[in-house]
């Protein structure tokens, strides 16, 4: 992993400003390990109310 491929997660969770968000982090279940590398959110737009997206919640959980 290179330094660039964490830069935007870095953000979030380094420097002794961000140690709530690292609490935070931990307390949902991220490991040290996990926090060193690069954070990636996966986000839909499955709803029940549209046919349309449906299917986008299974799909998610499938790139998850």
């Amino acid at each position: 992993m290179t330094l660039h491929s964490k830069q935007h997660s870095a953000t979030i969770t380094n420097g002794r400003n961000r140690a709530g968000a690292r609490a935070m982090l931990k307390g949902i279940g991220f490991t040290d390990d996990e926090l060193a590398r690069p954070i990636i959110g996966v986000a839909n737009t499955w709803t029940e109310t549209m046919p349309c997206n449906y299917h986008l919640r299974h799909l998610a959980a499938k790139v998850k």
